[in-house]
């Protein structure tokens, strides 16, 4: 059974996702533990809010509606996390340009056609994304479960979460198509990335139109207010978007 198990392992590691996982596990690892901790820190607070909200002038102030201001701080402590999330499943992507500038990947085409391999890290990358997710969930109710739970239903916790994927995929598939069209062009992601960490903590203050806030598809999440139908959307353009930025990197050269 040991032998079997071994060899389970083994067939997984000769697989282009296992091998993509072996390789940048400890960098994920690293991610993964640095959200669970804020988000846990994040679900600790949640305590100090359940006292403030016991003040009788509180209680007084938000009447009916502090079940909703408790839950609005859940999904703002969500959907901040969630967008540093983006970063450890970009990075699968980026590994894949790294290796394409260092010439390393040359020796992976011999047995693999490039299609598969760039669908590899892909998928791989979507499923670190899904990942993150589930870590900030943990995360926040490892400290907090009890003011969650008393603001709202462990599914509706749990949707608030996931809800966040098509967003984060679609950036992700943007990656690919930019790495498509060019190696170079790809560094224009983190100026997306950078476009979505500002538009959301500065819209505030900057008052950006609606039509270019809605250029960042973080903007277009709600955990509060799901709309299904943006969230399908944005899953039909990741998709569109990957199978175009596949088809352009298998046709390019690499330089």
């Amino acid at each position: 059974n040991l032998n079997k198990g071994k060899s389970n392992a083994n067939k997984l590691l000769k697989t282009n996702i296992g091998l993509i996982i072996n390789l940048q596990k400890v960098q994920v690892l690293v991610w993964a533990l640095s959200i669970f901790l804020l988000t846990a820190a994040f679900g600790g607070i949640f305590h100090e809010f359940e006292s403030f909200l016991e003040i009788e002038l509180v209680k007084q102030f938000f009447g009916d509606n502090i079940v909703d201001f408790s839950s609005t701080i859940i999904y703002y402590i969500i959907k901040v996390v969630s967008i540093f999330g983006i970063i450890p499943a970009l990075n699968i992507i980026f590994k894949l340009a790294k290796e394409e500038k260092t010439n390393s990947i040359e020796n992976v085409y011999t047995r693999n056609s490039r299609s598969r391999y760039v669908l590899a890290h892909l998928i791989t990358s979507f499923l670190t994304a899904f990942f993150m997710q589930v870590v900030i969930l943990l995360g926040a109710f490892s400290t907090g479960s009890k003011f969650i739970l008393d603001n709202m239903s462990f599914i509706d916790y749990l949707l608030a979460n996931l809800i966040f994927l098509p967003a984060i995929w679609l950036v992700i598939s943007f990656a690919v198509l930019l790495l498509g069209i060019g190696r170079e062009h790809i560094k224009y992601t983190w100026f997306y990335f950078g476009f979505i960490f500002v538009a959301f903590y500065l819209e505030e203050i900057l008052k950006l139109p609606k039509f270019i806030m809605s250029l960042s598809t973080i903007y277009h999440v709600d955990p509060s207010d799901i709309n299904y139908l943006a969230a399908i959307i944005m899953v039909i353009l990741s998709i569109v978007l990957s199978a175009v930025g596949i088809k352009l990197y298998k046709k390019r050269n690499l330089e």
